[in-house]
C-alpha cells in the first residue's frame, strides 16, 4: 500500500454510503410487512457498498498507524476525520454488521422476508408481523406471545436500530461543529458584560425555559451557581402566575427556546416589565424572543437527528454547550479558583480533589 493522493475521499465514501443505507432503512419503515423484494435487494446492495468503503478506510488507517507510524491526530488530519478521538474510533470499531436473514416462525416454517427494524423498543417485529395483522383476514391473528414480542421484549432488533443511535450522535456532533465555526467570541463578550454589570449593581441571574429547555435551564442555573455566578431557576409558565416575583429590576434572565416563539415569550414580557434584562439562547435570531433580548446567543441547528427528526436532540445539546461555554467565561472573568469550587462542592469525587 502507498500514500493516497486524496485520502479524504475514503472517509467521504464511508459517510455517503452510510447515509444512503440509512435512507433505505427509513424507506423500509414506510412499507407494510413484508416489504417488496426490490427494496430488500436495494438494502443489501447499499450494505455491501458501505462495508466495502468501511474496509478500505480501515485498512488505510491501519497502514498509516502500523507502517507510517502516524499518531491518531495525524491520521485524523490525513483522512479528514476532525479529531484524534474519531481516528481512534475508526481504528478500533467493529465492521458493520450484516442484516440478519428472514425470521423463522415458531412452528418451524420459513417466514416471509424480514421486516424492517422496529424503532425505539428494541424488539424484533418479524415474528409478530404476520400478513394477517395488516387486516386482510386471510389467516389467523398473531399469537399472544408474538404480540408481546412486537411490543418489545428486550430482544435485539433487526439491523439498523444501533445504527440509528450512531446516526443521531453524528448529527449532534456535526451541528455542534457548525455552531462552533460560526460563533464569534464577541457574542459571549456581550453576555458576559451584561451579567457583570448587573452583578455590580446587586442584580442576580435567573435561567428559564419551557419544555426540554426547562431541563437545560435547571442544569445551567446549577452550573453557574457552582462556578461562582449565583443563579436561580425561573419556571417558564409559573412566571405568569406569581413566580416572576423572584425577579427584581436589574436582574438578568437567560431565556432558552429553540424556536423563540413559545409561551416563554409571554414570561419574558412579564419579567421585562419588572425591569429584568434578557439574554436569549435560541436557534432563531429573528424570533420574537430574540427581538426582546439585549443579547442573543446562537444555539441554532439545522437537524435534530433521530428517525423522525423532530424531538429536540441536537438543539438541546447546542443549548447545553452554549451555556456551559458561557459559564466558563464567567468563571474565568471572576478569577474563580479550585478552592472556591471545593467550598461549594465539598462532597463526591470532586469534593475529594485537592483545592
Amino acid at each position: 500500500m502507498r500514500r493516497r493522493r486524496n485520502p479524504q475521499r475514503l472517509h467521504e465514501a464511508v459517510v455517503q454510503s452510510r447515509a444512503a443505507l440509512r435512507a433505505i432503512r427509513r424507506d423500509l419503515l414506510e412499507y407494510p410487512f413484508p416489504p417488496p423484494e426490490t427494496l430488500l435487494q436495494k438494502q443489501r446492495s447499499a450494505e455491501q457498498r458501505y462495508r466495502a468503503a468501511w474496509r478500505e478506510r480501515h485498512a488505510y488507517a491501519t497502514w498509516l498507524r502500523n507502517e507510517k507510524k502516524m499518531t491518531h491526530r495525524e491520521i485524523a488530519e490525513e483522512l479528514g476525520l476532525g479529531t484524534r478521538q474519531h481516528a481512534h474510533q475508526v481504528l478500533n470499531e467493529s465492521p458493520p454488521a450484516e442484516t440478519p436473514p428472514p425470521a423463522v416462525r415458531g412452528n418451524g416454517a420459513s417466514a416471509a422476508p424480514a421486516a424492517p427494524p422496529v424503532r425505539g423498543n428494541g424488539a424484533d417485529a418479524a415474528s409478530a408481523a404476520a400478513p394477517a395483522a395488516r387486516g386482510n383476514g386471510a389467516s389467523a391473528a398473531p399469537t399472544a406471545s408474538a404480540a408481546r414480542a412486537a411490543r418489545g421484549n428486550g430482544v435485539a432488533a433487526q439491523g439498523g436500530v444501533e445504527e440509528e443511535a450512531l446516526a443521531a450522535f453524528d448529527v449532534a456532533l456535526d451541528q455542534l461543529a457548525r455552531l462552533r465555526a460560526r460563533t464569534p467570541a464577541a457574542g459571549f463578550g456581550a453576555a458576559l458584560a451584561l451579567v457583570r454589570e448587573a452583578e455590580a449593581q446587586g442584580g442576580r441571574v435567573h435561567v428559564t425555559g419551557i419544555g426540554k429547555p426547562e431541563h437545560i435551564a435547571r442544569y445551567a442555573a446549577a452550573l453557574f451557581s457552582s462556578t461562582g455566578t449565583p443563579a436561580s431557576f425561573l419556571h417558564g409558565t409559573e412566571a405568569r402566575h406569581g413566580s416572576a416575583g423572584q425577579v427584581v429590576a436589574g436582574d438578568v434572565v437567560i431565556a432558552i427556546s429553540n424556536s423563540g416563539e413559545t409561551e416563554l415569550v409571554d414570561a419574558v414580557d412579564v419579567v421585562s416589565a419588572l425591569g429584568a434584562r434578557i439574554i436569549a439562547v435560541t436557534g432563531r435570531a429573528n424570533s420574537p424572543l430574540a427581538a426582546r433580548a439585549e443579547v442573543v446567543l446562537d444555539a441554532g441547528v439545522a437537524r435534530e437527528g433521530g428517525g423522525i427528526g423532530l424531538a429536540p436532540r441536537a438543539s438541546a445539546a447546542a443549548q447545553l454547550v452554549v451555556l456551559a461555554a458561557f459559564s466558563a467565561a464567567l468563571e474565568r472573568a471572576r478569577g474563580f479558583t479550585r478552592a472556591e469550587h471545593r467550598a461549594r462542592h465539598p462532597s463526591g469525587a470532586l469534593g475529594r480533589l485537592p483545592g
